[in-house]
């Protein structure tokens, strides 16, 4: 009996076309094996986004939730990648889109190998594959967002993470993955950065 795998993309106003061909391409890898209803929510706030998705997502009784972020690229075979481990939660993270492009998330161990799977204190959620189960034992909403005592902003996938490791579920980073992966960025570049960048290369 196929699987069903429900993805799910928030998104503003404009997607990628980078992001379009990956999708394009995952789904025509997925679907004679698997069964990808796919979903769009356009809109402004992305914990809103993420649990309407779910809640839409919910109503085809699937297996698994993939959210894929609308800056995405990635390839063809990234849902069978994510399956492949048979895990509650796991993704794929990547860098920022700004100069000092830090990798996003972190690991238990606070490295990230460039294969194989290692477990994760907190995952952002621009490729995340969860299955259902997660979602219908947690209480609603799953994605929002908080301010902690300091001041710092604590993301809506930060915080499910947390939830979800507070609940006893472990997190899972598929590294050889990551590897693959891109954020789509777009950002000025102005003549003197560029002249600079010659000088220094």
């Amino acid at each position: 009996m196929r699987q069903t795998v429900a993805v799910c993309i928030p998104s503003g106003e404009l997607v990628h076309t980078r992001m379009v061909i990956s999708l394009v391409d995952l789904l025509f890898a997925s679907h004679e094996t698997i069964n990808v209803p796919l979903q769009f929510l356009m809109g402004s706030n992305i914990s809103e986004s993420r649990n309407q998705l779910v809640k839409k997502a919910m109503t085809f009784n699937p297996d698994y939730v993939l959210f894929i972020d609308s800056d995405m690229h990635f390839p063809k075979d990234a849902l069978q990648r994510l399956m492949f481990w048979d895990k509650d939660i796991i993704g794929a993270t990547y860098c920022k889109r700004a100069p000092p492009f830090d990798i996003i998330g972190k690991t238990v161990a606070g490295d990230m190998p460039f294969g194989g799977v290692v477990e994760a204190e907190r995952l952002p959620a621009g490729m995340l594959l969860i299955k259902a189960s997660v979602f219908k034992d947690a209480p609603y909403p799953w994605f929002y967002e908080t301010y902690d005592e300091a001041g710092e902003l604590h993301s809506e996938d930060t915080n499910f993470c947390d939830d979800a490791r507070k609940r006893g579920l472990n997190i899972w980073l598929e590294c050889g993955l990551s590897v693959d992966l891109a954020h789509l960025a777009v950002y000025p570049i102005t003549i003197p950065q560029m002249l600079q960048s010659r000088h220094h290369s």
